[in-house]
């Protein structure tokens, strides 16, 4: 009995570090969104293909 409950231990264990890896909950990413145009606009008048 006591091997079965290290394989069940084993398996939860790994299961919520895969629950946590792939879950959805991460705040670690950088906000996105519109970033102000911080430069000069190209003024070449000549079209080039």
């Amino acid at each position: 009995m006591n091997i079965w409950n290290q394989i069940v231990a084993a398996i939860q264990y790994i299961s919520e570090g895969a629950s946590h890896v792939f879950s959805l909950k991460h705040d670690d990413y950088p906000a996105v969104g519109v970033q102000p145009f911080d430069g000069e606009p190209f003024s070449n008048s000549k079209w080039v293909d």
